[in-house]
């Protein structure tokens, strides 16, 4: 008899002794319910207890917890089958699976097959090699088991007959340990718990609390000490910083002012005379050192020439600081962080885009100016790897610019081919484009320049917008005004949606599952990639009639839904309501795009007629 036959029959007697003892409290606590509501059974609840303090390690404890409560963590219809499978009774272990109620045929099986493969393994092992071949001729046949199956099991015969009977016993133990944790893993409940079910059931319940969470914006653990419920502070709704061209030449204009009075003010104080010098230096404090009468014109003259130099150097370096924020002339009609969040690119009917560069205090500086644009810029895309950025003038041409030198690297179409919108694959070495012309379709470019697929012909209306999912498996585009035309780019399959009202932009999210795109009905409809739903989700609130708006997911696992409005202020969802949870004001005209930094789930950028970038973040970074 081995080693582990002792020691699980001496377990098997402690085991047998509880059933014995507990049956009478199992069977009360069966009818007893825990909770305020009655909906927890009192058996069912120790059972999981007890399953999770084995599972930590504390071995100790969930002994001592079966004993008190008189309810054991493994059933009795599974205490037989670990019997029967450590002390190698495998016809036995083969009946009590046959008679246990509730499994499908599937997963009966499927632990058959499991428990057969075992018992022909060890009488191959142990040289009864009738034994093996009587087994898989009508044990095996029995199951009626796939082709694949038969032929794995009668290789691992020829396996085992190449092996000592010594190599297989030694292995014997840990076979039975595996074969109980794979049947413990198939057999259903009460029969067999699944693994882990306390963790599931407690993080079941966070997950719901955070999915009824309107704010929640974090990444990280979640407390257990009490419900979940963020404040309005985990999410942006604040301005902390104006991109603005008048303002800022406003205070370059004020401060070249006060540059020029104090070189006035120098050049008073020297060409005045030494009373009037004398008189002053001890009237100014920090000159009053110098009393009158001592004679000392000279070096009150150089003491405060001295503080006027200071000065003007201090006003000229925060007027340089100022220049570094020039922003856009005219209209900002787009705006997109790149992917790892740290830079914004805004576009503006003034023919220019604007990379800026997020700063780690959470400020930000102009990058590059990129001028090449004949008309205005309505669009533009960052590639994957946020090396290039592609920018589409109004009814014109694309470019691609190289981040790192703001130098353009190429242009893609030309006055037979106007492009509308664009966007990368995943790879950043392939681009698509579409036309915003009738038959023109949509183009496929490499990064260097050379056409690789097109999409065109005489039934391909105009396509408005479109984008490429995460994964550069499906081609998205809005034509015809009201269409949604889903193509997968490697299967060539694809599915169309119809809207009732005429679409103005679209926008994916980040694992590429959902996209959603703005209606000039004033709705937002959130849609799933694989054509699974009928019908969308709708958002309202927000004003679009006449423009194009151009809305983003955002925050924490895209949990949120941004937009800009044509009354001026930003619109804020959380995907889970129709209702806006948060409307920010700020702008003074229309505002067209906003874009949720993928990088600070607490960063929104938006795009307005009137002139400026805004940057939002939470409440509190204001008064920091």
């Amino acid at each position: 008899m081995g080693i582990l036959e002792c020691r699980s029959r001496e377990s098997l007697r402690k085991r047998r002794k509880l059933y014995n003892k507990s049956m009478t409290m199992e069977n009360v606590s069966c009818c007893t319910m825990l909770g305020q509501k009655g909906l927890i059974k009192k058996h069912e609840f120790v059972r999981v207890l007890i399953q999770c303090l084995y599972s930590l390690g504390l071995h100790k404890s969930a002994s001592c917890l079966e004993s008190e409560s008189g309810i054991a963590y493994k059933s009795k219809e599974f205490e037989v089958i670990e019997s029967e499978v450590i002390n190698a009774k495998w016809e036995e272990c083969i009946k009590s699976l046959h008679g246990i109620n509730g499994l499908t045929d599937e997963m009966r099986c499927s632990t058959l097959y499991l428990v057969i493969k075992q018992y022909l393994l060890e009488s191959l092992s142990n040289g009864d090699d009738s034994t093996a071949l009587s087994i898989l001729q009508k044990r095996v046949s029995s199951l009626k088991l796939g082709t694949e199956k038969v032929h794995r099991l009668a290789c691992n015969m020829l396996v085992c007959n190449g092996k000592g009977a010594g190599e297989m016993s030694d292995n014997v133990v840990e076979l039975r340990r595996k074969l109980l944790v794979e049947l413990e893993k198939l057999l259903p409940s009460p029969v067999t718990l699944p693994e882990r079910r306390l963790e599931h059931l407690v993080e079941s319940a966070l997950s719901s609390q955070i999915d009824s969470c309107l704010y929640h914006n974090s990444l990280g653990p979640v407390s257990l000490y009490e419900d979940h419920c963020c404040g309005r502070d985990q999410i942006p709704t604040e301005t902390v910083q104006i991109m603005d061209y008048n303002a800022l030449s406003l205070l370059r204009l004020i401060m070249k002012g006060i540059v020029k009075w104090l070189i006035a003010l120098c050049c008073a104080v020297y060409n005045a005379s030494k009373e009037v010098v004398e008189e002053f230096g001890y009237k100014v404090r920090g000159l009053r050192s110098f009393a009158p009468g001592q004679g000392k014109a000279f070096a009150i003259r150089k003491l405060f020439l001295g503080h006027i130099v200071m000065a003007i150097t201090i006003v000229l370096a925060l007027s340089d600081c100022l220049q570094i924020l020039t922003a856009h002339q005219n209209e900002v009609w787009f705006v997109q962080f790149s992917n790892g969040g740290k830079y914004l690119a805004s576009s503006s009917s003034d023919c220019t885009a604007i990379i800026w560069k997020v700063v780690p205090n959470g400020e930000f500086t102009v990058k590059h100016t990129l001028e090449s644009h004949q008309n205005p810029v309505s669009f533009v895309s960052w590639s994957p790897d946020d090396t290039m950025l592609l920018t589409c003038g109004n009814v014109e041409v694309v470019k691609l610019w190289d981040v790192e030198t703001g130098t353009c690297k190429r242009t893609f179409g030309d006055h037979g081919f106007i492009v509308s919108s664009c966007a990368w694959f995943p790879d950043s070495k392939r681009l698509v484009c579409g036309s915003s012309e009738q038959e023109k379709g949509i183009y496929m470019w490499d990064h260097d320049g050379n056409e690789l697929r097109v999409w065109r012909g005489s039934r391909m209306p105009k396509v408005l917008d479109l984008a490429v999912t995460s994964d550069g498996s499906n081609l998205i585009s809005v034509f015809s005004d009201k269409d949604i035309r889903i193509l997968n780019v490697v299967t060539n399959s694809e599915n169309v949606i119809s809207e009732e009202h005429p679409i103005t932009s679209l926008s994916v999210s980040a694992d590429g599952k959902f996209f959603i795109v703005n209606l000039n009905s004033q709705e937002i409809h959130l849609w799933d990639v694989a054509g699974k739903w009928k019908k969308p989700l709708k958002y309202t609130g927000h004003m679009q009639n006449k423009y194009v708006i151009r809305s983003c997911f955002g925050g924490f696992n895209s949990a949120f839904i941004a937009s800009g409005s044509e009354n001026s202020e930003v619109y804020i969802w959380n995907r889970q309501k129709s209702e806006p949870i948060e409307v920010l004001s700020g702008h003074s005209m229309t505002v067209n795009c906003v874009s949720w930094n993928p990088g600070n789930p607490q960063m929104l950028a938006s795009a307005s007629d009137d002139h400026t970038v805004r940057i939002w973040g939470p409440a509190k970074s204001i008064s920091k």
